[in-house]
């Protein structure tokens, strides 16, 4: 644990990562009736440019998918332990929901992603975020191919 613990002090060193804050229930405010539960009273969040930083740095996308044994929701939790623990951020949700297809507007399929807080003391935005394949989508238009996310339960921590 030393060596990570060593790792990670030398990768925060290097990284211009600005960090703003903002009042867990502004958070709930913006997340447009979804519940959520908010277990910091400070959400730590970053911009854009810094996250995609991160995001070039993280390693969570090579771990191994497994079905049923380390799937979605462990690549969605595994990544926000990283942005947790590297970064000293928690500006990224658990997502849980169905992905709905656009065409028939039917669920596919039940899913766990993330949701990005982003931004800076005037303006900020969330994102949802897919940590297998590193897409990063706007919340109000969550879209991939033809496949819209569509959360019903986010964890902040």
């Amino acid at each position: 644990y030393c060596l990570i613990d060593l790792g990670k002090n030398l990768r925060r060193a290097r990284a211009n990562v600005t960090r703003y804050e903002l009042d867990s229930d502004r958070l709930s405010e913006m997340l447009g009736g979804v519940e959520n539960y908010v277990f910091d009273n400070k959400i730590i969040y970053t911009d854009y440019d810094s996250f995609m930083y991160i995001v070039k740095k993280d390693w969570t996308n090579r771990m191994k998918f497994y079905e049923e044994a380390f799937d979605c929701d462990n690549f969605a939790t595994a990544f926000i332990a990283h942005i947790n623990e590297v970064w000293a951020l928690n500006n990224v949700g658990l997502a849980v929901g169905k992905v709905v297809d656009i065409d028939t507007n039917q669920p596919r399929f039940v899913h766990a992603w993330d949701v990005v807080l982003l931004g800076d003391n005037d303006t900020k935005k969330l994102f949802v975020f897919e940590p297998q394949a590193k897409i990063l989508m706007p919340y109000d238009n969550p879209v991939i191919n033809t496949l819209r996310y569509v959360p019903e339960t986010i964890l902040w921590w």
